[in-house]
């Protein structure tokens, strides 16, 4: 695992990677000058030109803000059958140990002394 950190923070300090980062987020900063207007009519989505619209942005925002309600408390599972089929019933159920790749990945990186994102910022200084 030792080897897998080490190798990260090489990368991470590479010239490659860090003219990655810069391209991203120059890419990024641009894309957040682009405005645009999209009306949805029924099952039809159009993305046109902004050309001083009203902004909705905050109105929708506010009506789809009572659904975040913090962390999930349940989930839905597919039924399987017991010779591995797939069934069309949702049960609510746990999320099963290979449902959440990104457990397996904090519970890897957090059984090494450092993490990730610790790697990165120490590779930049």
């Amino acid at each position: 695992m030792r080897g897998f950190r080490d190798y990260l923070a090489a990368y991470v300090a590479s010239e490659r990677f860090t003219s990655l980062v810069s391209e991203t987020e120059a890419v990024k900063r641009a894309a957040a000058t682009v405005r645009y207007s999209v009306r949805v009519q029924g099952g039809k989505v159009t993305v046109t030109k902004y050309q001083g619209d009203a902004d909705y942005s905050a109105k929708v925002q506010e009506t789809f803000s009572r659904f975040r309600q913090g962390a999930v408390s349940s989930h839905l599972r597919a039924e399987g059958e017991p010779d591995g089929r797939g069934t069309s019933k949702l049960l609510e159920r746990k999320p099963l140990p290979t449902s959440d790749g990104q457990d397996s990945n904090r519970r890897i990186l957090a059984s090494t002394d450092t993490s990730l994102s610790t790697v990165a910022a120490e590779s930049r200084a």
